[in-house]
Order: structure tokens, then C-alpha cells, then sequence
């Protein structure tokens, strides 16, 4: 493969493995034992196995007149001298979808890239929903369309969503590379077989904006299968113009929540200081150059702090008012995975 020198694809801040993601199905076993039952739809430590039979065992209650006799607990009732009747509920699919932000503005980073981050959460709360019994799937969103998983439970539907979304990483990470870098990477490296769902308005090689999430959220609304949970990982980089309302829609049909990709210097803004950087273009590159230079003053600073605090704090208010809960990658995985089993977002 083509590639400069300072590329290393090897190195976990810049790469996504399919073994990464796989790994991640070690930390539900860890972190669901320290935390307590969630409070939503699946109550209880443990969620029992579905038997076929149209109904999940619930609970136990005393006895009351004209209750069904083969609904009463023999051994309960034997063991307390009191009858007691099974109480059932309805046993219902339930689908957890993970909308995986991995378009170009993704592809930036402090320490690592925000699409990294991206698929190791996604994978995170992927495990977790299965390991709860939950059908589940991972959309991707693309500069040029979406990618989804089949919807499927049990660890082989995780496994190949994992490797879709290794793979689909591997070529938006390609996608990201200026056309020029682009052209001379084709030629070696593996072209995926996945097949895109291309939305109304994608970007083209002609320039057009790529796929904003107020697109996604109508794509998403025309499913419909579509019901359970909806879990929106991203930076929340272009959104729509009429992102609220589709949201807003989509809200009437399944419940969502969102997780904020957050990096260090989109918090604190860059030091003040000259900073070099490369174009797109490796003919222009020279060995330990930069031909290009931004010089970030204190004044400078100060108000490209101000524009980040203010942008924070229109997603807040933004999400807030859609009623949709937004959690921050600063907390970390597990206070994330906590945080949504305890509202019931998972199970």
C-alpha cells in the first residue's frame, strides 16, 4: 500500500481492528456486575431466556378468586402454605440500533481519532445490548451513505457487525485523504463488497455536502421494523437544517439517546503558538517540513474558546430539548453503559 511514511495503520489511535471490537464483549462481564438493575423495561439483574411460548415469567402474588388454577405455583405455594399465582408478560423483540458517526469530520483527533473512539463505544454498548438478549444492528453513517448490519442477536450477528464496521472504517479512513492522496491508494488497497445505502443529496465526487443526520433520521423513520432503542454516537457535526424536526418525528416511534464524541483540544482549544500542517497533497510534502503555518495568539484563543463553549452548550440545550438524553465520552464506557441500562436504554 501507498501510503506516507507518517501513517502507521497499525497504531490503535488511528485504526480499528476487528479483534478491538471483539474484545470489547470481555468488559460487559466486568462492569454489569458492579452496577445495579436497571430501572426501565428489563428489570432485574438477569433477563430470562425467551422459551417460545409467547410469555416471560414476571412475578408471584398471593392467590386471588378466579385466577386460573394452571397459572398458581405449586412449589411457592407449598413452600409459604399459601397459594400464589405466576403473573406473565408479554414477551416482546426488542432491537437496539447504533447510528455510527464515521463521516470525514470524524477522522480528526487529538489523541486519537473521534472515529476510533466512535466504533469502540459502539461496540461497547453492541455487546452489551446482546449479552441483555436484544436484536441488534450498527448503521454507519458515510460521507457518501449508510452501511447497516442485519439485525440479529446472539454473538454471531455482533460478530459480523463488527467486521462491517472494520471494514467500513478502513474505507472512510481512506475516503478522508484528499482526492489526490486518494487516487494513488485505490490501486493496492482491498475494495469492500458492503454495499452503501445511498441518501437523497449524498456527496458525489462533484462537491455535494456528505450526509447530514437530519437525512439519517428520516431514512430512519422510513423503516418500519424499526422500534426499541436508537443510540446516536457522534461528534454531531452537521446536522441539517431540520434535524429537530425529524428527531422530534423519530422520537414518536422509538426511544433515543446520544453520545457525544468528545476530544481534549475541542474542550480547551489549541495552545497559543505556530502550528504547521501538511495539505492533502503528498507531492507537496517535504521530509520534516510543514509547507504550511497558522500562528494562534492569546486573543485568538480566547474567542475560539468562547466559539467552543458556546457550540457545547447549544448541543446541550439542543438535545435537552429534544428530550433525548446526551452522554459525554469523558465519563467513560462503563459510567456510559450505566448510565443507559439504568433508564432502560439497555438492557
Amino acid at each position: 500500500m501507498n501510503v506516507p511514511e507518517t501513517d502507521n495503520l497499525d497504531d490503535p489511535s488511528v485504526s480499528i481492528s476487528v479483534q478491538s471490537l471483539l474484545d470489547e464483549r470481555h468488559s460487559t462481564h466486568t462492569s454489569t456486575l458492579h452496577q445495579p438493575a436497571g430501572t426501565g423495561q428489563w428489570t432485574g439483574n438477569f433477563r430470562g431466556s425467551r422459551r417460545g411460548h409467547g410469555t416471560d415469567f414476571d412475578d408471584l402474588r398471593h392467590y386471588s378468586p378466579g385466577d386460573e388454577i394452571r397459572h398458581i405455583d405449586w412449589k411457592a405455594s407449598a413452600r409459604t402454605n399459601t397459594l400464589h399465582t405466576r403473573l406473565y408478560r408479554e414477551e416482546r423483540e426488542h432491537r437496539v440500533t447504533l447510528i455510527t458517526d464515521l463521516r470525514s469530520s470524524m477522522f480528526t483527533g487529538t489523541h486519537e481519532l473521534r472515529s476510533v473512539k466512535a466504533c469502540r463505544v459502539a461496540a461497547r454498548l453492541l455487546w452489551q445490548a446482546v449479552e441483555g438478549g436484544s436484536r441488534t444492528s450498527v448503521v454507519g453513517v458515510c460521507d457518501t451513505g449508510l452501511f447497516a448490519s442485519e439485525y440479529g442477536n446472539g454473538h454471531r450477528a455482533a460478530i459480523d457487525a463488527c467486521g462491517l464496521l472494520s471494514r467500513r472504517f478502513e474505507d472512510a479512513r481512506q475516503q478522508a485523504t484528499s482526492s489526490l492522496q486518494r487516487s494513488s491508494l485505490n490501486s493496492d488497497k482491498h475494495e469492500s463488497t458492503d454495499v452503501l445505502i445511498t441518501l437523497p443529496g449524498a456527496y458525489t465526487e462533484h462537491g455535494e455536502p456528505p450526509v447530514t443526520f437530519e437525512q439519517v433520521a428520516h431514512w430512519l423513520i422510513t423503516q418500519r421494523r424499526l422500534h426499541g432503542t436508537i443510540i446516536w454516537i457522534s461528534a454531531f457535526d452537521q446536522l441539517g437544517d431540520k434535524f429537530n424536526e425529524a428527531m422530534q418525528i423519530l422520537s414518536q416511534a422509538t426511544r433515543q439517546a446520544a453520545v457525544h464524541i468528545n476530544d481534549v483540544m475541542l474542550e480547551q482549544a489549541l495552545p497559543t503558538g505556530r502550528y504547521g500542517y501538511r495539505s492533502g497533497d503528498p507531492s507537496n510534502w517535504t521530509q520534516n517540513r510543514a509547507p504550511h503555518a497558522i500562528t494562534i495568539n492569546r486573543q485568538q484563543r480566547q474567542r475560539l474558546q468562547q466559539q467552543l463553549s458556546e457550540q457545547k452548550q447549544q448541543r446541550i440545550a439542543r438535545f435537552s430539548d429534544l428530550l433525548i438524553p446526551l452522554l459525554d465520552t469523558d465519563a467513560g464506557n462503563t459510567q456510559i453503559v450505566t448510565v443507559l441500562r439504568q433508564h432502560g436504554y439497555l438492557p
